[in-house]
């Protein structure tokens, strides 16, 4: 009876899930986030159906890259088709998984596009 007076913590899940080809610029880049889900599986399983509803071929390759709780996520992308820029990364702010994503863009778009990487997504799990 003593149990059922205790609040209950409920840690949010979030996830990500990437779709990444061996040639970004033929099939495209496919990726799904979910984020304060009430576990990790429905986390996992959202980012993976938002994944594989992108219209691009890239959604054949969607896994989950990573499950996370009191985190951030950020993909940061060239959103020309054709194009061989993207990025992700975590952190513990929005701006530090941005400034990592958007370095990571950078790398692979080169010199001639790299300042087309736009962020694309960008949120933090909001866990207790």
């Amino acid at each position: 009876m003593c149990a059922a007076l205790l609040p209950s913590i409920v840690l949010a899940h979030g996830a990500l899930a990437i779709g990444l080809p061996t040639t970004v610029e033929r099939e495209g880049f496919a990726y799904g986030v979910a984020w304060d889900y009430e576990n990790q599986s429905a986390a996992s399983e959202r980012a993976l159906t938002r994944c594989r509803d992108e219209d691009v071929p890239a959604k054949n390759h969607c896994r989950v890259l990573k499950v996370f709780t009191r985190e951030c996520v950020a993909v940061v992308m060239d959103p020309d088709p054709g194009t061989p820029g993207v990025g992700w990364a975590f952190g513990a702010t929005r701006e530090a998984a941005i400034a990592d994503a958007t370095k990571m863009c950078h790398e692979t778009a080169g010199v001639p596009r790299r300042d087309y990487c736009k962020v694309s997504n960008a949120q933090c799990d909001t866990s207790p």
